[in-house]
């Protein structure tokens, strides 16, 4: 069997090429698209014949919209700009992709259009959403700690100096507070790495695990896959520490994972003393928390939910307690 492709000459080379790029290659005349290679139908989800029927301006965002189109009009009128930009697609199946394209006016069958240059550059425009959002936590928590450090090595400067029992006391129990808040950020580093596609329920199921002798923790879940890092570990844990240290010994705690539409939900509930109306609108703010201990426990809950574009809110149960019901995105599963 002869291996090699056979061409009778260098235009025949050319389309092949152009058909079977990894970049999308298309043309558009009087807004309509005349050319496209197969990985335009890849990228948009669309077939041959359901692109030759389309309005090329209506697969883009229509937030972006304006802007690409007139972009096109732009280069159709020959206005050479060799800038490269990037704008949301929306896939037939709905999927929302970033595309970043270059495009230049040509003269296709002896009238104007628009040849176009297009990478789905989704996977990159989101990773680096997610470095940004991770930096801009642990800058966050840097800041935070190393003002909590000054504090608390301020109370232990002047126990060691005046040799008072009662400030000696308290610069011990700084020292542990110290130790606990470093503890906490440097886990955190750790767990936070590359989003990856894993199984929401055995994340929340390992933290149960570790909880279980210190509070009656009911766990109800299904496999539910969502693209998270082991920082999600953290986040149910603050949640649960946080039931177990401010309510009676033996309180009850539900958790529950299960998939709501395209979410993930994380469900965890307590019978305990409840969380104030006042309280509820502050918890997840800077420098207030439920926990004992560093006080970054709730914030830091938060900013990890942001990193998986998720949300987090938290209301009353019934007859008595608190609920928090983490949302994340879900991936659709096989």
């Amino acid at each position: 069997m002869n291996l090699y492709n056979q061409f009778g000459n260098q235009e025949e080379l050319n389309e092949i090429l152009l058909r079977k790029s990894l970049v999308g290659n298309f043309i558009i005349q009087d807004e309509k698209f005349v050319y496209f290679n197969e990985s335009v139908e890849n990228i948009t989800g669309y077939n041959f014949e359901e692109l030759l029927n389309l309005n090329p301006f209506e697969l883009v965002h229509q937030e972006d919209r304006e802007i690409v189109y007139q972009k096109y009009i732009v280069r159709v009128n020959g206005i050479e700009d060799d800038e490269t930009y990037s704008f949301r697609l929306i896939r037939k199946d709905g999927d929302l992709r970033w595309i970043t394209a270059r495009a230049f006016g040509v003269i296709y069958r002896g009238k104007p259009a628009v040849a176009v240059n297009a990478m789905d550059t989704t996977p990159m425009i989101k990773l680096g959403e997610e470095l940004k959002k991770k930096n801009e936590l642990l800058k966050h928590l840097s800041s935070l700690l190393r003002h909590d450090l000054l504090n608390d090595l301020t109370i232990i400067s002047a126990a060691l100096e005046l040799r008072d029992e009662e400030l000696l006391e308290r610069a011990l129990e700084r020292v542990s507070s110290m130790e606990e808040k470093i503890s906490d950020v440097k886990k955190l580093e750790d767990e936070m790495g590359e989003l990856k596609t894993l199984n929401v329920a055995d994340l929340a199921y390992s933290v149960v695990e570790k909880y279980k002798r210190d509070a009656n923790i009911n766990f109800h879940s299904e496999k539910v896959l969502a693209r998270v890092d082991e920082s999600l570990k953290s986040a149910i844990e603050n949640i649960i520490g946080n039931a177990i240290i401010h309510n009676p010994s033996h309180v009850d705690i539900e958790v529950e994972v299960f998939r709501d539409r395209e979410e993930c939900v994380i469900k965890i509930s307590d019978n305990g003393v409840g969380i104030s109306d006042e309280l509820k609108e502050k918890i997840f703010k800077e420098r207030v928390s439920t926990r004992k201990g560093s006080g970054l426990g709730l914030l830091i809950t938060k900013r990890i939910v942001n990193i998986f574009e998720g949300s987090i809110r938290v209301y009353d149960n019934a007859p008595k307690g608190v609920v928090f019901e983490l949302r994340i995105p879900c991936i659709q599963q096989q």
